[in-house]
């Protein structure tokens, strides 16, 4: 599929493990809807990404509604390795307060190993005005939160999740037992592990159609988790054929009644029941990018064409422009608007890539000066704040 994933296609990392440490890490990106209209007082929303080449835990699907008030503006944050976080206030058109834990590191260079730190980007999601991102994984690491998207404080230490999904009172960081906040971030509570046999590590997360999904693998051992309150989980049974053995690429996306789950292979999961039963679909092709629903549709990106469907049942491939495109990490706005990061293995720094487009198939990439090439991009979100926080 690709580069057996763009979204985190990191072939030199080894076969999955039960120890995070020796694991290469979750799915790149969870998908995700962007929250699409809302109310005054907020409403979860979000798109996970990943980023080629990074390992990185979904982010949530995004509930109807970025929420905000009409004084608010949309903005993305991207989330990338070594904690770094970047913004936009202008849809896509520039990316702005770029920082890190560490702006001198270089990933993958000289043996250092990005995707297993405390700093290791794992998801990023929406809620309630907030923006809450997970990092750490091999290392433990943490919840971050930030209402301007520039500056985050930590809310939670000293653990690993493979992403983070949010529902409209519910912040959700997913793992075998998973930790669940319902009062913006103050308080943490562990919700009982699940039983799950030896599959220790979630790579997926997100939220939709009413319902939290996790997935986790071990090597052939899978697993999808569903919740309607982020407590209580249902293990279905998984049809034989799924791609869900989540590498780098692919995510959890929902919309239009349907929830649907790839890791960037053709066959994926799909559910129209919340989650209790599943069935395989054909979407046509492997692919690279995460998999997002932006409101209206499926989408995901293989080299030079988009994947999009109506329904998650039937899919059709567009040439997308330019041709050669490869998008790792992409996220949705709530009004029709689509940001991207360039996918594929060593797609950072120097050769870091923006993109962004107004009606998924062409696409700009933006000028020098727009952004600055740095830590490796895994994920990016989308929410409504107010003005004030923005230039």
């Amino acid at each position: 599929m690709s580069y057996r994933t763009i979204f985190f296609a990191f072939l030199l990392l080894g076969c999955s493990s039960s120890d995070p440490a020796a694991d290469p890490g979750p799915s790149g990106g969870a998908a995700g809807a962007s929250g699409n209209g809302g109310s005054a007082t907020g409403g979860s929303g979000g798109t996970g990404g990943g980023a080629a080449g990074a390992p990185g835990g979904g982010g949530s699907a995004g509930t109807p509604g970025s929420g905000g008030t009409t004084n608010d503006v949309g903005m993305f944050v991207a989330q990338g390795h070594m904690g770094r976080t970047v913004r936009s206030c202008d849809d896509g058109k520039t990316w702005i307060d770029d920082t890190s834990d560490d702006s001198a590191a270089r990933c993958f260079e000289n043996g250092f190993d990005c995707d297993h730190n405390a700093a290791a980007a794992n998801g990023i999601a929406f809620h309630q005005g907030a923006f809450y991102a997970t990092f750490g994984w091999g290392e433990p690491g943490g919840i971050r939160k930030s209402t301007d998207g520039v500056s985050f404080t930590t809310v939670l230490t000293d653990t690993t999740f493979g992403g983070v999904a949010a529902s409209a009172d519910m912040v959700l960081g997913a793992a075998r037992a998973p930790q669940a906040s319902q009062d913006q971030g103050a308080t943490w509570v562990q919700e009982p592990s699940l039983d799950i046999g030896n599959i220790w590590n979630i790579r997926e997360a997100a939220y939709g159609e009413g319902r939290f999904v996790m997935v986790g693998n071990d090597g052939d051992n899978r697993v999808i988790a569903v919740s309607a309150d982020g407590k209580t989980f249902d293990l279905p049974t998984i049809p034989a054929g799924c791609n869900i053995s989540f590498y780098r690429s692919g995510g959890i996306a929902a919309g239009g009644g349907a929830i649907v789950i790839s890791d960037g292979g053709a066959m994926a999961c799909r559910s129209t029941d919340a989650g209790a039963t599943w069935n395989t679909v054909d979407m046509g092709s492997d692919f690279g990018s995460l998999l997002i629903n932006d409101g209206t549709r499926f989408m995901a990106y293989k080299n030079g064409a988009l994947l999009s469907s109506g329904d998650g049942a039937s899919w059709k491939e567009t040439p997308t422009t330019p041709g050669n495109l490869a998008l790792g990490a992409i996220a949705a706005s709530d009004h029709g608007s689509y940001v991207g990061v360039r996918g594929g293995w060593d797609s950072w720094y120097e050769k870091q890539r923006f993109y962004r487009s107004d009606d998924g198939v062409i696409w700009e990439e933006l000028p020098a000066g727009s952004y600055s090439g740095g830590h490796p991009i895994i994920h990016i979100a989308y929410g409504k704040v107010p003005a004030s926080v923005c230039p």
